[in-house]
């Protein structure tokens, strides 16, 4: 499947601190009007560092820089960057994630402090089915709403149970994370060959302080639409035809081989087979607001909202061969 994407954001990209040494000649020329630009993160690697030093465990931080620097749909990709993180997807996006090799259930994931369960249906779920696991599910946030995520592997005594697998902390981004007022927008389109129509990413922030008050709010909406094409089959085990599912041009020999035979002379047939198509069309919406007051250093008190709906249509077309109930049956 091919995609296209469009991007137009605000502010402009701020250039790092980042060096470049030449040497010798270079015959390339450019064009009047190109633009080069460099985005520097070593920034964003040094705090990063700074927490992994500073924590006495075992601990991969992902900070708002680097989650943004990825085309990533949801947190859960931007996690499968870290090592010993794995994914699950479902229609193409990921949702899940497990760490150090044990299942989503075994791990626990807090959201700004408190620990967060959710109950989501999808494609995994038994018929679509609403999921009463206890794994967490990150298609329903954007990435774009956090400004970081810790992930804990190992463990310690003031640590809540309940996380075998390890800790997910995801953190919304407060006013004084930011100089004075400050304002963001992003704007994205992606299409498909199959869907072909440009489904949009919108993404804005505003944040601002007055003395040791600070006020944010944040927003992330979201389309996007998949096309899945699939063919399974299964259970395959050897059967005779009903002699009524065996059409008159089939040869005399044939016939016999196909209601008459026994052992391991009999045909092979699966259960079932199945073509499908599934049409996915997502939309998701998120909403962040933090209200902060920060005297000192030792002083934060902050009340947080957050709002996250995703709504998941999914409409299926199936064609399903006759199975061996069918086959073997003599139907009329």
């Amino acid at each position: 499947m091919r995609f296209a994407t469009a991007e137009a954001s605000a502010p402009a990209v701020a250039l790092g601190g980042a060096t470049a040494q030449v040497t010798g000649t270079s015959d390339v020329q450019l064009e009047d009007g190109t633009d080069i630009v460099v985005t520097g993160y070593r920034e964003s690697i040094a705090k990063a560092q700074q927490i992994k030093k500073a924590a006495t465990g075992s601990q991969d931080v992902i900070l708002a820089q680097d989650i943004s620097a990825f085309p990533d749909q949801n947190l859960a990709e931007a996690l499968q960057r870290i090592p010993g993180v794995a994914i699950t997807r479902d229609s193409g996006e990921g949702r899940q994630i497990s760490l150090r090799g044990l299942g989503a259930d075994f791990t626990r994931t807090q959201l700004n402090g408190m620990e967060v369960l959710t109950n989501t249906s999808s494609g995994l779920d038994s018929r679509s089915s609403v999921s009463r696991s206890r794994s967490f599910d990150y298609s329903i946030f954007a990435s774009e709403l956090f400004n970081k995520v810790v992930v804990e592997k190992s463990y310690a005594a003031e640590q809540d149970e309940g996380g075998i697998g390890g800790t997910v902390g995801l953190y919304t981004a407060k006013p004084f994370d930011y100089d004075g007022l400050t304002v963001v927008a992003s704007a994205k389109g992606q299409t498909n060959q199959y869907t072909k129509d440009i489904t949009p990413r919108l993404v804005g922030l505003i944040s601002d302080r007055w003395g040791d008050f600070g006020f944010l709010a944040s927003v992330a909406y979201s389309t996007a639409e998949t096309v899945e094409f699939g063919y399974r089959n299964w259970n395959w085990s050897q059967i005779n035809f009903g002699a009524r599912n065996v059409g008159p041009g089939v040869s005399a020999a044939d016939r016999a081989l196909l209601v008459g035979a026994t052992g391991a002379n009999r045909v092979w047939n699966s259960r079932a087979q199945t073509y499908a198509t599934f049409f996915n069309k997502r939309e998701r919406l998120g909403l962040t607001t933090a209200l902060q007051y920060h005297p000192d250093d030792r002083t934060d008190v902050s009340l947080d909202v957050l709002y996250g709906k995703l709504n998941n249509d999914r409409t299926s077309g199936v064609i399903g061969a006759a199975g061996t109930n069918g086959i073997a049956a003599n139907n009329v």
